[in-house]
């Protein structure tokens, strides 16, 4: 009895988790929380449920909350990849750029070929006007993962504001050469024709 309880508790944990993700795919996100809150009466100390409602409220938009779940679930699970990268992305969107900074580094620490941990970094040092140290975070993540065309397009963008237009145009073409339909890519390129014919 005691081994069918185990696995009937494992089983509900694990489709809580689901249902939940489930419904962050879809966009329910609201519906979302509902399935981890479930989870969470349940196992409040599962990182991946903490992780998952904060998710959630991040899409709601309720990102000093997301934060709070985030740092829960770091505290159950301290190298929880996916959430110490949730937690970079959530700080930089309140443009806590210093502290979204050291919160990349800790997850590149983690894992050094996390693709999005890279793009993420290159993001900050570039609002910080550090735009070398950002290209080569661009470069790495490319490295990584060349099919990625925001990166392609926002390392572009770096190359635009630093004036380097002509190799800025080549990271716009790739990044059209993967998604023909990124317009940000297709204005971007049209504003360095005009300027450079």
């Amino acid at each position: 009895m005691g081994l069918f309880d185990n696995i009937k508790s494992k089983f509900n944990k694990e489709s809580f988790i689901i249902e939940g993700n489930k419904c962050l795919k879809e966009g329910k996100y609201e519906e979302a929380c509902n399935y981890y809150d479930k989870g969470l009466k349940v196992y409040p100390e599962d990182a991946r449920l903490l992780n998952g409602k904060g998710v959630a409220l991040e899409n709601l938009g309720r990102l000093e909350e997301a934060l709070k779940f985030y740092d829960k679930s770091l505290e159950i699970d301290p190298r929880g990849i996916r959430t110490w990268n949730n937690k970079c992305f959530a700080l930089a969107k309140l443009k806590k750029h210093e502290k979204a900074l050291v919160c990349f580094d800790k997850t590149l620490s983690i894992d050094p070929k996390l693709a999005k941990a890279w793009y993420g970094k290159a993001l900050i040092l570039g609002v910080l006007g550090e735009y070398q140290e950002a290209l080569k975070c661009f470069d790495k993540s490319l490295e990584i993962d060349s099919k990625n065309p925001l990166v392609w397009f926002n390392k572009g963008i770096t190359l635009k504001g630093m004036g380097k237009y002509k190799e800025a145009l080549k990271f716009f073409n790739e990044a059209l050469e993967l998604d023909p339909n990124l317009k940000p890519a297709k204005k971007a390129k049209e504003e360095i024709l005009l300027s450079i014919s």
